[in-house]
């Protein structure tokens, strides 16, 4: 565009009437194709950084998933989009009342470490009535995963990579993971995922959930969240038999309900940092040589720089601040009605068979017949 303006302007001007006024006119054109040029050219910067830190992300998380270290644990988490019930074999209309669904939270998991040699990938399914897909809900959530792993003293580093999502980047789950640098990892990251980062294990793992809830209602009703875990503990089974672990990965299925909403919630202070957690990618969280001080966080905006000491910027002074919750209590998903499926209507069986007679078969079916024991193990239900 460029080029094409300066060859324009380089014409000469023609000695006729009107001919200055032209020339004006274009200057004036010119100008407003270079600032719409300028505006241009800044959103491709920032889309060609943003996406070069997608990549980046990307390609440090899928090394560490490679080549993990053996004193280290990796650790990926997300919230699923809730799943509803009832679901089941057949489809009747009164299931889909809003006032008759009732919602599921998952929690995904995915946990990579080495055990006697062996190189483990357990993946982890917190279900729950709980509505909250926020850090209060994350943060005892994490702390029951790092129970049921039992991992030992050996890891000395624990890797969290998780979506830029307000329940995750937050200073309420920064605080979380710097308990748990003082209590059982001297070297903690916090890793973040950039917007559109594309899909990870989590992603895999909600997949397989949807899919064996699926199945699973084929020949029976989920209606609640113990009917939902029966169907994921199935279907994860099947799945793990066509590749048993360790070799393959491991999949559990937890029945999650957190303890009391806390009345009051322990963060970062930030106001004495210079962290701004919205424009960071990386954080790590290291252990204070001196126990009276709680931890040292550095900065490294990327997770590829963290590779390199002097790229770390620290943040400053690490304390915690108490502030009252937002919310009392846990949001709890429930029917206002239960789902009830309506008897067939004969009348309506009856017109149809009148008008369709020409068309039914010589040989009705028996009773017998695997579809007809299906239909009819379905209206005892």
């Amino acid at each position: 565009m460029r080029r094409m303006l300066a060859a324009r302007a380089a014409l000469p001007v023609p000695d006729v009437a009107g001919a200055l006024g032209a020339r004006l006119d274009f200057h004036k054109d010119e100008a407003d194709a270079m600032a719409a040029l300028a505006k241009a050219n800044v959103i491709l910067e920032c889309c060609e950084h943003h996406f070069s830190g997608v990549k980046r992300q990307h390609g440090f998380r899928e090394d560490k998933v490679d080549n993990l270290e053996h004193h280290c644990v990796d650790i990926q988490l997300d919230f699923m989009e809730n799943m509803t019930t009832p679901l089941g074999p057949e489809e009747a209309q009164d299931w889909f009342w809003a006032t008759a669904r009732q919602s599921i939270t998952t929690l995904g998991f995915y946990a990579h470490y080495w055990l006697n040699g062996v190189e483990h990938h357990q993946y982890f399914h917190f279900i729950s009535d709980i509505l909250n897909h926020d850090s209060a809900f994350a943060v005892q959530a994490f702390g029951d995963l790092l129970l049921r792993l039992g991992l030992s003293d050996q890891r000395t580093v624990l890797h969290v990579f998780a979506d830029c999502g307000p329940h995750f980047r937050s200073y309420e789950f920064l605080w979380c993971l710097v308990e748990v640098c003082k209590s059982k990892f001297p070297t903690v990251f916090l890793h973040f995922l950039l917007e559109r980062h594309g899909k990870g294990r989590n992603d895999g793992q909600f997949g397989l959930q949807r899919r064996w809830a699926v199945d699973y209602a084929r020949d029976h009703v989920i209606s609640d969240v113990s009917d939902m875990k029966g169907a994921l503990e199935a279907g994860a089974m099947m799945t793990m038999s066509l590749d048993p672990p360790p070799a393959g990965p491991s999949y559990h299925i937890v029945v999650f309900t957190p303890a009391a909403k806390p009345k009051f919630v322990d963060k970062l202070d930030n106001s004495k940092t210079d962290l701004q957690i919205e424009h960071t990618y990386c954080l790590r969280i290291q252990r204070h040589p001196v126990p009276m001080y709680v931890a040292v966080i550095k900065d490294f905006v990327y997770s590829d720089r963290s590779t390199d000491e002097q790229k770390g910027v620290s943040i400053g002074n690490v304390v915690m601040k108490r502030q009252p919750a937002k919310e009392e209590s846990w949001r709890v998903s429930y029917r206002k009605t239960e789902p009830e499926k309506d008897n067939l209507n004969v009348g309506v069986l009856q017109r149809r068979l009148d008008h369709q007679k020409h068309a039914k078969l010589a040989n009705l079916a028996s009773r017998a017949d695997p579809e007809i024991v299906k239909l009819a193990r379905g209206q005892r239900r």
